[in-house]
Order: structure tokens, then C-alpha cells, then sequence
């Protein structure tokens, strides 16, 4: 009987023991399944970041539009704006401008500083030409020295106020990109300001209809951007739009795709430097003129 006693009183000292190292052992084998969890990432996680690391290196502005599905078409990747310019042989500064006039950032350059940025090209014999006749002499490889390019970007009514009588005065044509629901809007051409430039020998470009950033549109909205702004201006002019301009140099690699289909010749970017046969006709490279510009610096563009 005694016997039967301690039995019984050691069972019960090691009960709670063994339930004890039971808990441990179901929280050691939860931990274990919550640590190998962490380490290994979804396969659907997995194949995202693989894809966008081979994309992030070879393409400005990556982000794919929503809905968009990439045309059949291939599209070359877009240049990197801190590309060194490799030119080898003739190629062609496109100039760009926005706001001629004395404003608040590095987008206006001065009326003053605009003619005398004109009077230097004439002074050192500068052919000019639109964007439409240098997109015929890069496919060409026939380019005559000392070309150029003056484009406007957006529209603005000092193109027509301020720049405009310099260009008469200098017999210089320009290509003028515009968004196509802005004409009439406060501080933009309007469209008969638009017709006067188009009739005097300035070509009129397409900058989108609101000017988005199109790396970031549904493909329906890209499609309404590109060929509707094409269309509107071609209604409004009577004549053809073949030269399209990127808003704020943004796109990806399926844009250029779309805008060739819409029947644009060329498209033209943000990337700093001059334009060669070499380069695809949808990334075409160009020269910002800033607000601070010297003719000093200005003749260093066009070398």
C-alpha cells in the first residue's frame, strides 16, 4: 500500500513537467515553420523583382502604363538621360525651349537672351530646320553642317508674342509641340495664333491632348493622348502632324510603339544631347537651352 503511495506522488511531480517540455516542443516547430516562411518569398514575389531588375537598368521611366498590354511591335529601350554623347560623325542639336520670358524657374529664357542666342546662329551661319526636315536628313546620314533644331515645348502664348517676331526677324523656322485642349486656354496659343505660326513656316507638333505622364495611363488613355491629339491638330491645320513630343520626357518602353502607329515620323525626349543618325527616330535626343544660359555656354551646345 505504501508502495502504491509514492507511485502515485511522483506521477504527480512529473505531470506538469512533461507538460511543460510538450509546449516547449509545439513552440520550438512553430517558430522553425514562421522562420522559413520569412526566408523564402512567394514564387509570384520572386518573379516580379526578377523582372524588374532586367528592366530597371535598360529603360527610363519603368513604370508600365495600368491595362496596358505591349504592342507586337519591339521597341528599342529608351536611352538613359546620363548617356555620354558617343556621337561619331554629323548630328543635329535639337534646341529646346518653353517660356520666352522672365519667370520664376529655369524653364524661361529671357526674351533678350532668346535674341541673342538667335543672332549667335545666324552670326556663325546655322542652318535651321524643323523637326520634320532633320528626321529626313538623320534617316538620310546627309547632314549639312552646322544644322539645328528649334523646338518649343507646351504651347505657351509667348511662343507667338515674344518668340515668334525674333524668328520673322532672323528667317528661322521652329517646331511648336502642343497639347491640343490647351489652345485658348490662359497663357496658351489659341488656335488661330497656332494657324498664324503654321501658315508662317513653323511646324506644328503634337505634345498629347493634357499632357499626363504617359509611363503612368491606361492604354486607353495613351491611345487617346497620342492619336487624339494627332487627330485634333490635323482637323484644326488642314495638313499633316508627324512629329510628337513625350510630356516631361516621360514614357516607357511600349509608348514609342504607340506613337509610331499613330503615324508620328519621330518622337522627341529629354535625353541631353545632340541627335545622330544612329538614334531610334522615337528617342530622340535633345539640348535643353536654360534660363542661365550664356552665349558662352550656348555655343558649347551646338559643337
Amino acid at each position: 500500500m505504501e508502495g502504491r503511495t509514492t507511485l502515485k506522488k511522483n506521477c504527480l511531480y512529473l505531470l506538469p513537467i512533461l507538460i511543460i517540455i510538450g509546449l516547449a516542443v509545439a513552440f520550438n516547430y512553430s517558430l522553425s515553420k514562421y522562420q522559413i516562411s520569412k526566408t523564402v518569398p512567394a514564387p509570384e514575389q520572386s518573379q516580379q523583382k526578377a523582372t524588374l531588375n532586367n528592366n530597371d537598368t535598360n529603360v527610363i521611366n519603368t513604370n508600365i502604363p495600368k491595362q496596358q498590354t505591349p504592342p507586337a511591335a519591339e521597341v528599342k529601350p529608351a536611352v538613359s538621360s546620363t548617356t555620354p554623347n558617343t556621337n561619331i560623325g554629323p548630328s543635329i542639336p535639337i534646341l529646346m525651349y518653353h517660356e520666352i520670358g522672365n519667370g520664376p524657374n529655369s524653364l524661361y529664357v529671357s526674351q533678350e537672351n532668346f535674341r541673342a542666342q538667335m543672332h549667335y546662329l545666324r552670326s556663325n551661319n546655322y542652318n535651321i530646320v524643323t523637326m520634320v526636315e532633320a528626321r529626313d536628313m538623320l534617316v538620310k546620314g546627309d547632314i549639312p553642317p552646322k544644322t539645328a533644331v528649334i523646338t518649343f515645348d507646351d504651347g505657351y502664348v509667348s511662343v507667338y508674342t515674344r518668340a515668334w517676331p525674333i524668328l520673322q526677324e532672323y528667317g528661322f523656322p521652329a517646331t511648336v509641340y502642343v497639347c491640343s485642349s490647351f489652345p485658348g486656354l490662359y497663357n496658351y496659343l489659341t488656335w488661330d495664333q497656332i494657324k498664324i505660326l503654321h501658315d508662317g513656316g513653323i511646324e506644328i507638333g503634337s505634345h498629347t491632348r493634357t499632357h499626363p505622364a504617359l509611363n503612368s495611363v491606361s492604354s486607353a488613355k495613351l491611345t487617346e493622348e497620342v492619336i487624339g491629339s494627332k487627330k485634333e491638330l490635323e482637323e484644326k491645320l488642314g495638313a499633316s502632324v508627324n512629329s510628337f513630343c513625350y510630356p516631361s520626357g516621360a514614357y516607357n518602353e511600349y509608348t514609342p510603339a504607340v506613337v509610331k502607329k499613330a503615324g508620328y515620323t519621330s518622337a522627341v525626349t529629354v535625353v541631353n544631347r545632340k541627335a545622330a543618325p544612329k538614334d531610334d527616330f522615337y528617342h530622340v535626343p535633345r539640348i535643353r537651352v536654360p534660363k542661365a544660359a550664356t552665349i558662352s555656354t550656348f555655343s558649347d551646345y551646338l559643337k
